[in-house]
């Protein structure tokens, strides 16, 4: 491969700036520095965080269910019920709950009738007889 010329790549951003990097995009310089991206990330991650916390209590709630017993999972387990109860007295799990059951119909019109049953069914059935 001697006739070949391999592009001398820059580390991104270049000292130049964006508008000298080998991108196939041409990037204008931003018209000066950004303001305050940790602000803007750690605002981010607490609405995300805040958002997951009040749509989400049944996960949370679940995952304390999955903790080793103990005197803090049973102390997080109380939490968790009290603030699974807290949301749901307000209706904020109603999103989930319905599309929870919108799942269960469909997944029972798709396999209803099918081999599904027959592998569930009472293993004593399926002895031969004596």
């Amino acid at each position: 491969m001697a006739g070949s010329k391999k592009a001398q790549r820059e580390p991104l951003p270049g000292p130049a700036g964006l508008e000298d990097t080998l991108s196939p995009v041409d990037l204008p310089a931003p018209p000066g520095p950004l303001p305050q991206p940790l602000r803007w990330t750690s605002i981010a991650i607490a609405a995300a965080a805040l958002f997951l916390a009040v749509f989400n209590a049944h996960a949370i709630r679940g995952w304390c269910y999955d903790l080793p017993p103990g005197p803090v999972s049973e102390r997080l387990i109380g939490a968790a019920e009290g603030w699974y109860a807290a949301t749901a007295a307000v209706g904020l799990n109603r999103p989930v709950e319905t599309m929870r059951g919108w799942w269960q119909s469909a997944k029972e019109k798709r396999f209803a009738g099918s081999a599904v049953e027959d592998v569930v069914a009472d293993p004593a059935d399926s002895r031969p007889p004596e």
